[in-house]
């Protein structure tokens, strides 16, 4: 197979990486984004939404993931591979995807690594994370405003105003009497807001339709300082300890993919916070103005304590779910090099 810079490969085992590593995750990331936003333990969430939501309330808001978790994380791995094929053309040296790797070259079957391979690794996993984060943005907004709606009745909430308007002679539209739900419950406490949403699309439509492509972007700051570098921090953690293991296998896979995604997710856990605050705040009435700002009232109200909130439910999420991403990654590409570019030479 000739040795091209540009391959499409990528794209489709990023795109089945994401699909494994979203199955894996999503209930733990639920109860994650909620003890984040709303400030409790995670046992006490665990327990709440099994009580109230049962098994398929820690798959709240996993629609819109689930359809885009294929495209961002194709869009992820095939602007890192494709990087890092680019950069080592760059410099004149043989690409390959890790240290591992054996590399057919012109004096045959290689092995080593050239001297700047580590950093490329690193720069190719920033680059990826650029690119996918503006996509990701309103992905995550409409997860964590989904996840993060409290079990308060819609229906009850409506038909108690509904009956309360009526009874002094006035008729309102649905649409209006949302917005009164809003009002009354984000006076009262802005870490509580009513089911308003009933899906995704619901939620997109409604924001769109309430503030314009920007209400889609809320949280896009935060986002901007947390992924470029994670991403980076992740594959380079990534390629450093498959090196640990003599041959690239199963094991090698899934212990390099756990220990990528806790320690790349660990060091960015506060601007996680900062950012699922943001992002589940009432958008009707905010309580932060930004991400600074929130930095401030979070820390005034919950003391530094909060910034590592989350930070086990994260860590323990992390472990299985870039295990399954790994394990997707390199076996969807050892697959077609085995058997599907072999049926096109």
């Amino acid at each position: 197979m000739s040795d091209h810079t540009f391959r499409w490969y990528d794209f489709g085992a990023g795109w089945f990486a994401g699909v494994c590593g979203l199955i894996v995750g999503h209930p733990l990331d639920t109860i994650k984004v909620r003890q984040q936003a709303h400030c409790k333990g995670s046992c006490d969430i665990f327990a709440s939404i099994l009580r109230r939501d049962g098994v398929l309330g820690f798959y709240k808001g996993m629609f819109m993931p689930l359809v885009s978790a294929g495209v961002m994380n194709s869009v992820y791995f095939g602007c890192y591979g494709n990087s890092l094929r680019a950069l080592a053309h760059y410099r004149g040296e043989h690409p390959k995807r890790h240290c591992c790797d054996v590399v057919e070259g012109e004096g045959g079957k290689l092995s080593t690594t050239y001297r700047y391979y580590h950093w490329d690794v690193f720069l190719s996993g920033c680059v990826a994370g650029l690119v996918t984060t503006v996509g990701l943005c309103p992905v995550e907004l409409s997860k964590i405003q989904l996840q993060t709606q409290t079990e308060l009745s819609q229906q009850k909430g409506y038909k108690n105003i509904a009956l309360s308007l009526r009874q002094r002679g006035v008729v309102v539209p649905r649409w209006t009497l949302e917005q009164e739900v809003i009002g009354k419950v984000s006076q009262a406490d802005h870490s509580r807001r009513p089911v308003i949403y009933s899906g995704t699309w619901d939620f997109l439509l409604k924001t769109f339709k309430a503030g314009g492509v920007r209400n889609l972007f809320v949280g896009l700051v935060p986002m901007l300082v947390r992924d470029p570098l994670a991403s980076g921090l992740y594959m380079l953690l990534y390629v450093r300890v498959l090196e640990c293991f003599p041959e690239k296998s199963m094991l090698g896979i899934l212990i390099a993919g756990a220990n990528a995604g806790i320690w790349s997710w660990a060091v960015v856990v506060p601007v996680d916070v900062v950012k699922s605050r943001i992002q589940a705040d009432n958008a009707q009435s905010p309580k932060y103005k930004g991400m600074w700002d929130c930095v401030k009232k979070s820390y005034k109200e919950d003391g530094a304590r909060v910034f590592v909130r989350g930070f086990w439910v994260t860590v323990l999420r992390a472990m299985p779910v870039n295990a399954a991403v790994f394990f997707g990654y390199e076996m969807f590409i050892d697959f077609y090099l085995k058997y599907v570019s072999r049926t096109k030479e």
